[in-house]
């Protein structure tokens, strides 16, 4: 099983899918690898990994920061329709 390519010597051109000061997102067309750098670390995914794991992250996301409850309904004002 080949490894996932490295961005630097893997002779394929990649293709910034984003890019934020925390790090970025490439895509290597040559293995089908999705590349996401961070300062520290990079993590070399399949795209069904990938997948996951920002499925995984949007879930915590939402679970740290909850939608504002809806407004309960207003009570009518008399006169107005």
């Amino acid at each position: 099983m080949p490894h996932p390519c490295l961005p630097a010597d893997d002779g394929h051109d990649t293709t910034l899918l984003a890019s934020s000061p925390l790090g970025q997102v490439l895509a290597c067309p040559g293995c089908g690898v999705v590349h996401l750098n961070l300062p520290a670390v990079t993590l070399r995914l399949e795209p069904v990994a990938f997948d996951a794991l920002m499925h995984l992250v949007v879930e915590a996301n939402r679970r740290l920061h909850p939608p504002a409850q809806a407004e309960a309904p207003r009570a009518p004002v008399p006169g107005w329709h």
